[in-house]
């Protein structure tokens, strides 16, 4: 029992020595470098680089300066494969790491080779959406009353703009490539127009010779409404992104995006808008008289019950990340095509209100978006890559 207790003090001894260690091994193997064993200065430090779980327990700083150590010590040593990988390890955790007096000339030129890119980083983003309502079966709108109705749906080809904003996760795989998660609230609108017209034509007669009848007066009643239909729909979006990073232009590095999403319906309001013109005219023999009357109102209504609560589709895109000092700007636009009809089948007659005081049945359609925004990325952490691109060895 004596001998199994002190077996396990003597571990502990040892596991707590190697846990203090790290900082000390690079202390010596630094002194170790500036008197000129840079042999041994190699070993100590690889053996602290290869001991993970130590090296994962030692301060962000001192891990830093043993990597930088580990690079100086290979490249004195010839051993160019482990210096660039030692390189990027230490970028990965200075990104923004200046070469200085203290650099050996191959370790600047290492540094040429290599990109560091954020391997993972927030973007917050925010900007304009401009919707179109794509279409896929009209229905005919219900008018009643007596007299000719005429009442052809119309669409604006313009887009109807409104606003988007909210964050997205990218994570970086590899030198050209990243994904996206994206959670973002979409405000999109689509709107469209008919006009009912009604009249009612009245003669005043007079025979004046057997078989013979003059025109005395003509009396014309029309009525015409016009109806705008505006519906604000509130979506809950998430994005997945597959973004390709081909080059880099100094400060500047566009991307093209493909992906899909999801949506869920959080609110919907339509606005009617009504316009009535309502026209008498009384046209003599000497004179005629006109007289129009004109009536404006509006009527919003929440509409959620008439959609579907789930919408989806698929994008693509492309844009900038701008490089300033320590974080990134960025600029893009997208293009979305709905796949779903966001209108309910069994609730499009359900609605009596929009059915017999306005005449309106939806139509089946999906909405097809574009957007431009912008935004801030927050890198969180960081990963080295080799740049890719062949460099002229400098002259010794």
């Amino acid at each position: 029992m004596k001998q199994t207790i002190c077996i396990l003090v003597a571990c502990f001894c040892f596991l707590q020595s190697q846990a203090q260690s790290c900082n000390d091994l690079y202390k010596q193997a630094l002194q170790k470098y500036q008197d000129g064993d840079v042999q041994t200065a190699y070993d100590l430090v690889k053996t602290c680089v290869e001991a993970r779980k130590l090296l994962a327990r030692t301060e962000k700083a001192t891990r830093s300066n043993i990597y930088w150590l580990a690079t100086q010590s290979s490249i004195l040593l010839q051993k160019n494969v482990e210096a660039k990988s030692y390189l990027k390890q230490m970028l990965a955790l200075r990104p923004y790491y200046q070469p200085d007096e203290d650099d050996l000339q191959d370790m600047e030129t290492l540094l040429q080779e290599i990109v560091v890119k954020p391997r993972l980083s927030i973007r917050l983003m925010g900007g304009i959406t401009g919707s179109f309502a794509n279409v896929e079966q009209r229905y005919e709108t219900f008018v009643r009353g007596n007299g000719v109705f005429s009442a052809p749906k119309t669409y604006p080809k313009a887009p109807q703009l409104d606003v988007m904003a909210g964050p997205e996760l990218q994570f970086t795989l590899n030198r050209y490539v990243s994904v996206g998660f994206g959670l973002n609230i979409t405000e999109e609108q689509y709107r469209y127009g008919y006009q009912l017209q009604q009249g009612i034509v009245e003669y005043d007669i007079k025979e004046t010779s057997v078989g013979i009848f003059d025109t005395l007066q003509t009396q014309t009643y029309s009525l015409t409404q016009i109806f705008d239909h505006e519906q604000d729909l509130t979506y809950l979006k998430f994005p997945i992104s597959l973004k390709i990073h081909p080059v880099t232009l100094g400060r500047f590095e566009p991307y093209l995006e493909a992906g899909g999403y999801y949506g869920v319906l959080f609110g919907a309001n339509k606005t009617v808008t009504i316009q009535e013109i309502d026209s008498y005219t009384v046209e003599g023999l000497s004179s005629s008289l006109e007289q129009v009357e004109t009536l404006n109102d509006f009527f919003t209504t929440n509409i959620k019950d008439i959609l579907v609560l789930g919408t989806y589709g698929w994008f693509v895109g492309a844009g900038v990340n701008i490089k300033l000092y320590r974080t990134n700007l960025f600029l893009g636009t997208r293009f979305q095509f709905g796949l779903n009809n966001i209108v309910r089948q069994e609730a499009r007659y359900n609605f009596e209100d929009l059915t017999y005081d306005f005449y309106d049945i939806m139509d089946d359609v999906k909405i097809n978006s574009g957007q431009v925004f912008f935004g801030w990325s927050i890198p969180i952490s960081f990963k080295a890559f080799d740049h890719n691109v062949r460099f002229k060895k400098r002259k010794k």
